[in-house]
């Protein structure tokens, strides 16, 4: 290789990280911006998560879109795997149900991918689009107890004038 072509070569390189970085920045302003529109559901949806997972382990809700099918599904994250919401809504209380129903609603109406709780950390996640195995996720992290470097996200940007919420990629 030349001493031209290994001077492209590392200003491409240079240049790829360079966007990349502007990029995430860019993506991580626009999210904590765009909180304020969200932000009544979002702070429902981590209390109705947070009240869940009192009566349960931890669990997440993945929209019927992010699961490519026609219904949403809750994970235990156990033997059990994936369980439609209805088989879900059937196993609970009346009143987890609403609650349950409530939160599959705000899901909806946000158009989130999923929402996942972590009940020892105090810590709901409201993913907005899932990554998928090989790209990251993007949404808005509750880190009730901790600090959020034990989160270890490796994009993090703190929303203004809220307490313990973050948006992250």
């Amino acid at each position: 290789m030349s001493f031209s072509s290994m001077t492209r070569l590392m200003l491409c390189t240079a240049l790829t990280v360079a966007l990349t970085a502007c990029s995430a920045e860019t993506t991580l302003k626009r999210l904590a911006d765009k909180f304020p529109q969200r932000k009544a559901e979002f702070n429902e949806l981590k209390e109705l998560m947070l009240s869940l997972s009192g009566s349960a382990k931890d669990f997440r809700l993945l929209s019927a879109e992010l699961a490519r099918g026609s219904e949403d599904f809750v994970d235990f994250f156990g033997k059990e795997g994936k369980i439609p919401v209805t088989e879900a809504l059937e196993r609970t209380s009346s009143s987890r149900r609403e609650q349950l129903m409530r939160v599959q609603a705000i899901v909806h109406d946000a158009r989130v991918d999923y929402v996942s709780v972590d009940k020892e950390r105090i810590a709901v996640w409201v993913t907005l689009k899932g990554g998928g195995v090989l790209g990251s996720d993007m949404g808005y992290l509750y880190a009730g107890k901790g600090d959020i470097g034990a989160f270890h996200l490796s994009r993090v940007l703190s929303i203004p004038n809220e307490r313990n919420w973050y948006a992250f990629d």
